[in-house]
């Protein structure tokens, strides 16, 4: 069995409390209920809300914010509908312009760091836009009718969320080469915006509609669940679900509306257990509304990783030396 100098397991020991301790002392542990969730719209800004439904303000985001999805070094990136713009934040909240592009709506990234994005064009048809890190583009995908939510599954397939003229929805599947074949065109597809997958490689897929109560249309103001071979269920019933995001846990947040009395109703961001029971999780504004969500798990994955890496990087440095005497 291969050992090491009592010198080189004492360097790792050390590298790695150092890492646990700075992780500990400053995030909350893996497990525990502390995801920062990310809400756009309800005012065109972004907001941050802590696993009691507190929020703080993180940016302005301009007119019509809309996705909103992390790389991996942390930055956040908005889709700006009304501003025919894609923004760029960092963790201050200072934005600026990373693309220009037409009415940007849903936000992507693949495992290589490339952004995808969802546009709508003229006439109903849309495109999905490749950026690279240096936003560069090529077009994905064409001829869409109103691509709205866009999610990868665990193999790297994107599936891109769209919708008719008439609100009929339907979900596409795309290879990495770009090759397209329909994952669901069931008739309970009404105005899809968000998209997310759970744990198991299911799709959840937020139905907008376009009839202001649960029940009255079929499809409307539901959440539905779409399995790997395609089959669908109606998992929740929210009204108006526009982004959906998932925390480690399991429960699904969703943004949508509540009525609370006989006036207009309030934005709503909706927390729905494994079992599909909604709550509310925090309100805004009356007459308001969210736009998408994210979720980024405490410890921030960004700050453990870095952790992890300089953890790693002495100890192969402390093996190579051992090795060379």
């Amino acid at each position: 069995m291969k050992t090491f100098p009592a010198t080189t397991v004492s360097a790792f020991i050390k590298t790695a409390a150092v890492a646990l301790m700075f992780g500990s002392a400053f995030f909350p542990l893996i497990g525990a209920k502390a995801d920062t969730i990310y809400v756009s719209g309800d005012g065109n800004i972004v907001q941050k809300f802590d696993s009691s439904g507190n929020a703080t303000f993180f940016a302005n985001a301009g007119g019509g914010p809309e996705s909103l999805v992390f790389d991996r070094n942390g930055n956040l990136y908005v889709a700006n509908s009304a501003g025919n713009t894609v923004e760029k934040f960092d963790s201050s909240g200072q934005g600026t312009v990373f693309v220009n592009v037409q009415s940007p709506m849903g936000l992507a990234f693949d495992r290589s760091g490339n952004l995808y994005v969802s546009s709508f064009g003229g006439n109903n048809t849309g495109t999905v836009l490749r950026y690279n890190p240096n936003g560069q583009a090529t077009v994905f995908a064409s001829s869409l009718n109103y691509p709205t939510g866009l999610a990868f599954d665990s193999t790297g397939n994107l599936f891109v969320a769209g919708f008719a003229a008439n609100g009929a929805g339907k979900i596409k599947k795309f290879d990495s080469s770009g090759n397209a074949s329909v994952f669901s065109s069931s008739g309970l597809l009404s105005r899809p915006f968000g998209l997310a997958f759970d744990s198991n490689d299911n799709l959840c897929v937020a139905n907008e509609g376009g009839n202001g109560f649960i029940g009255a249309l079929p499809g409307d103001n539901t959440i539905d669940k779409i399995n790997s071979s395609g089959q669908l269920s109606i998992f929740a019933d929210v009204l108006k679900p526009r982004g959906l995001a998932f925390d480690n846990d399991g429960n699904l947040y969703t943004t949508g509306q509540n009525y609370r009395d006989a006036g207009s109703p309030f934005a709503t961001i909706f927390e729905i257990d494994p079992n599909g029971n909604a709550s509310i999780f925090a309100t805004g504004s009356r007459g308001g509304g969210f736009g998408f969500i994210t979720i980024v798990p405490e410890p921030s994955a960004f700050a453990l990783m870095a952790l992890g890496s300089v953890a790693l990087y002495y100890f192969r440095r402390s093996i190579g030396t051992a090795r060379k005497h």
